[in-house]
């Protein structure tokens, strides 16, 4: 299975946003980086990387690793990203 993610804070693939399609992925970055510019404490943020992830099969395994080590949820089913782009205000 494959989903996309953007990167909530720029710079940082320490935790992303997830969306269905990589349009999706695109247009709600573009919406988190209004919302970020919006309060008007940032006035200028790095570009934001997207990517396509591949995701791991829900089993019976995998379910029982996260249930024992919630932690371990990207380990277990990211199996594959891949940059597929940046979002900016231009």
């Amino acid at each position: 299975m494959r989903v996309y993610g953007f990167q909530i804070v720029p710079g940082s693939n320490e935790t992303l946003a997830y969306s269905e399609s990589k349009e999706g992925a695109f247009a709600a970055a573009q919406e988190h980086r209004r919302g970020l510019l919006a309060d008007g404490e940032i006035t200028r943020l790095d570009a934001m990387a997207v990517y396509e992830v591949t995701l791991a099969d829900l089993t019976v395994e995998n379910l029982l690793a996260i249930l024992n080590e919630p932690e371990a949820l990207t380990e277990v089913f990211v199996l594959h990203k891949t940059l597929v782009g940046f979002v900016t205000e231009s």
